[in-house]
């Protein structure tokens, strides 16, 4: 298996930082995605992640998502425009009432 294909975008919005996130955050990308979140400064109100063009999220990429929901504090994390697949991954991971989901 080669790599995986992922794409991370920030943009900034006053106190709130948006992660577009886009493909496969597995095992190759959660490296990317913790340390993008590693860059938004601590005295952020909420950091949304755009999951809707997330095509595959396993065990790896929700570990770094629950790490920094739990750093951060809760409702900081907020996990938006999720797709079903997404979705259904969550739910099965028994994250949907600990997670901040928009």
């Amino acid at each position: 298996m080669g790599g995986s294909r992922f794409e991370l975008r920030l943009a900034n919005n006053d106190d709130r930082q948006v992660l577009v996130l886009s493909g496969d955050l597995d095992a190759h990308s959660a490296a990317e995605l913790e340390a993008a979140l590693r860059e938004v400064p601590a005295g952020s109100s909420r950091i949304v992640l755009d999951m809707q063009h997330v095509d595959f999220i396993d065990s790896a990429g929700l570990g770094v998502i629950v790490a920094e929901n739990r750093e951060r504090g809760d409702g900081v994390v907020v996990l938006s425009k999720l797709n079903d697949r997404v979705a259904k991954v969550l739910e099965y991971a028994g994250l949907v009432g600990h997670l901040t989901i928009e």
